[in-house]
């Protein structure tokens, strides 16, 4: 019997590499085999079986191995993973990761949860959303402070600052007289913190 060599139909459709290797006079049998595959999509074929470049016979048969698309990753849970953690797990398995800061009570960075959750499963190469923790910012007290050093000290705490004057306060001018948040308070990070400042210039400074 005469002897040829396989064709490649790698990366066509099964109808497209079924009729190259029917021209090329090889039998292709109707019954495919389906196989995951990170590269090719779903439909397109992988390989043949006997493997393409391999001396088979004149009308031999040839199965197709064609891509079932991407292999399946389960997402584990991240329970007490920090960001970077779960990021570097989730990267190892082929997956791209995103990052959405939410509030919460979990420390700063922690992982709260993921979409797909966990159990579920995605694609090879797909993108997995981590929800991570804003953490909380706890409210230092500024009053008798300078209005320079109460936004230092806010800012620093991860607060943003609303300032509003009072120029009948009995403060000296250009002190924090009050804050609409009190200390100890814990907030979510980026939370605004009024404080009334002195600008009523009559009243003298403290003492040395």
């Amino acid at each position: 019997m005469d002897r040829t060599t396989a064709g490649g139909p790698a990366g066509r459709g099964v109808e497209t590499a079924t009729r190259a290797l029917e021209a090329d006079g090889f039998t292709v049998d109707t019954n495919t085999e389906q196989r995951p595959d990170n590269k090719l999509k779903a439909g397109l074929v992988i390989e043949t079986d006997p493997p393409a470049g391999k001396e088979i016979d004149e009308k031999s048969t040839i199965k197709l191995i064609v891509s079932s698309g991407p292999e399946k990753v389960t997402i584990p849970s991240f329970d007490g993973f920090s960001y970077d953690e779960a990021k570097k797990d989730l990267e190892g398995k082929g997956l791209k990761v995103k990052k959405s800061e939410r509030d919460s009570a979990l420390p700063k960075g922690s992982v709260i949860n993921s979409d797909p959750q966990a159990g579920q499963t995605a694609d090879f190469g797909s993108t997995v959303t981590l929800l991570v923790s804003k953490g909380q910012s706890t409210v230092p007290n500024v009053v008798g402070l300078t209005k320079e050093e109460a936004t230092s000290k806010l800012v620093d705490a991860g607060l943003k600052v609303s300032v509003v004057e009072d120029p009948a306060s009995t403060s000296p001018a250009n002190q924090v007289a009050a804050q609409d948040k009190p200390e100890g308070q814990v907030v979510s990070p980026g939370t605004t913190v009024t404080i009334t400042v002195s600008t009523n210039e009559a009243v003298p400074p403290p003492g040395p």
